[in-house]
């Protein structure tokens, strides 16, 4: 847990002291390749960031999955419904490589946050960061052709996090097909 307080400071400045604090209500979970952290209609009221690894957050739907965003390293993670409401959630979150999460109970968090000013103002922080990011996706990467998309994906993430993303969930990510993908993969690598 060394690279926690890292973490926690990329985020927002917090105290040695917020960070022991923070500390004391995480634990960590791991998941393998393909295992999934929640699902669709099932209840989980956790928050979780990112430690190690890639994930993919999709929803089914006609039997068909949409990807609808991905989460690397210090993204925060959780089903909203499911956090904010006790709703089931409406989507999946899948690991798409070996993944550690910082894991904390909603009750930890409420807590957590209850008891530090300097905590509630990382966890707002946090919670701008995601919602530019999920702006940042509509706006460039769910507007302009086929190839505007992919150029603007390739420019979100950094590569190392890109080459851990099987092309068929970037492609559903994109809403292209994985034809599509491969001609843009193409375009972009001569340019």
């Amino acid at each position: 847990m060394n690279d926690f307080s890292s973490l926690i400071q990329q985020i927002y400045p917090v105290s040695p002291i917020g960070v022991e604090l923070v500390r004391r209500y995480l634990t960590i979970q791991t998941l393998s390749r393909g295992e999934m952290l929640f699902m669709q209609g099932e209840v989980n009221d956790n928050f979780y960031i990112v430690r190690k690894g890639m994930m993919r957050f999709f929803h089914v739907e006609n039997e068909k999955d949409h990807t609808i965003c991905f989460a690397g390293r210090g993204d925060a993670v959780a089903s909203l419904h499911s956090y904010m409401r006790g709703e089931p959630s409406i989507c999946n979150m899948e690991a798409l490589t070996k993944v550690e999460l910082f894991k904390f109970s909603k009750r930890d968090f409420e807590k957590m946050t209850a008891a530090s000013a300097e905590l509630a103002n990382w966890v707002r922080t946090l919670a701008f960061t995601e919602l530019f990011t999920l702006e940042r996706r509509y706006s460039y990467v769910g507007t302009g052709d086929a190839y505007a998309r992919y150029k603007a994906f390739m420019q979100m993430r950094p590569q190392e996090d890109i080459q851990k993303i099987p092309l068929k969930y970037i492609a559903s990510y994109l809403g292209i097909t994985p034809q599509t993908l491969s001609r843009m993969r193409r375009i972009y690598a001569h340019e």
